[in-house]
């Protein structure tokens, strides 16, 4: 029985390590939409404006419509008929509230192995939102791709290869000192 949780130990070590090093990869493909893609003829109702400048001056933008870009991050949450949507414009992500119906096909959303799409956002600021906890989001009219994304990737930089090769030596021999102490309690319970 020891022997084959040593093993259980050693093979779960191993799988971690190589988690480590090859990561699964990014989320691709998430929703597709049927609907034909939104107009985005300029419009003097929507002003352009930034995450940080929403942020910093929330009060003055609470209600005012918005024109809003930069890439979609994390997951895409369905809620019913509508989607959360989290769109980072360089240094700030904000909280997007969209119809389901309204979102264009994702590519890639942006993660460790991708970049995410490039979305242009025409909605509505909320400072405080009452229909979703009181956190500041907005309401979206149209969203649109404006580029898709793409796959990134991160070479293994061989300071991680020794890394990865010193750990498994080290898991080996810890298991294997182990294992050769608990054989010698055994055979010698007083420890003569």
């Amino acid at each position: 029985m020891k022997c084959r949780h040593n093993s259980s130990f050693f093979l779960f070590s191993l799988l971690s390590l190589l988690g480590v090093l090859f990561p699964l990869g990014a989320q691709t493909g998430m929703i597709p939409n049927p609907t034909t893609i939104p107009s985005f003829a300029p419009n003097e109702d929507y002003r352009p404006v930034h995450a940080n400048e929403l942020i910093e001056n929330a009060t003055a933008w609470d209600g005012e419509k918005i024109d809003f870009e930069g890439e979609i991050i994390g997951d895409i949450m369905l809620r019913g008929s509508h989607v959360w949507i989290n769109v980072l414009d360089g240094s700030t992500a904000i909280g997007i509230w969209a119809s389901k119906s309204m979102l264009p096909q994702i590519s890639f959303t942006g993660q460790y192995f991708s970049s995410g799409d490039h979305l242009k956002i025409r909605g509505t600021m909320h400072r405080a939102c009452a229909e979703h906890g009181g956190d500041l989001d907005i309401h979206a009219d149209l969203v649109k791709v404006l580029s898709q994304g793409k796959a990134v990737t991160h070479p293994v930089g061989k300071n991680r290869l020794w890394i990865c090769f010193v750990s498994i030596i080290l898991a080996g021999l810890s298991i294997g000192f182990w294992r050769h102490r608990e054989k010698k309690l055994t055979n010698n319970p007083m420890g003569n």
